[in-house]
């Protein structure tokens, strides 16, 4: 993979961003599960689910197919267009959506109404922004933990 120093991976190439897909694995169907069973178990319903940082949309892909309806926003456009070229099925069988869009820009996407969302995904995005975020706040330059108290489902170290 060629180097590069956006953490936001909105400046990658077309090249760049199949070879992330290619690389960048999916999260266990135990995580996937306990989200959608939580989400069932207290009323959500699977209309639409709205994936922000999808990226080349290796999470947006695997929750729509609890889904009638999934859109999947990144701010980067190589990320989306090869979401695009690798497409995803709902559970209704219509394709998932891609949109360019940062998640500050969310509420400009198309089609997604104000409270149409029934539920909303960051998967390794957030992670991603909680580093950049974070870098240099703990011990100097090294993040030494990070937990993620919206789920309490990860705690990592760099």
């Amino acid at each position: 993979m060629a180097t590069t120093t956006d953490p936001t991976f909105r400046s990658y190439s077309a090249e760049e961003a199949k070879t992330y897909a290619a690389h960048r694995l999916s999260y266990s169907q135990n995580l996937y599960s306990t989200i959608l069973n939580h989400h069932s178990s207290t009323g959500g319903q699977f209309s639409l689910l709205l994936d922000v940082g999808a990226g080349p949309g290796n999470a947006t892909r695997d929750v729509a197919l609890s889904f009638d309806q999934a859109i999947g926003c990144d701010p980067g456009e190589q990320m989306i267009e090869t979401a695009k070229e690798i497409g995803g099925k709902t559970k209704l069988g219509a394709e998932v959506t891609y949109v360019v869009s940062p998640a500050e820009e969310i509420s400009k996407i198309e089609g997604l109404e104000q409270g149409s969302v029934d539920l909303l995904i960051a998967a390794m995005a957030v992670s991603t922004w909680c580093v950049m975020f974070l870098k240099g706040v703990i011990d100097g330059d090294r993040l030494i933990g990070l937990i993620c108290p919206s789920s309490g489902l990860r705690r990592r170290r760099w």
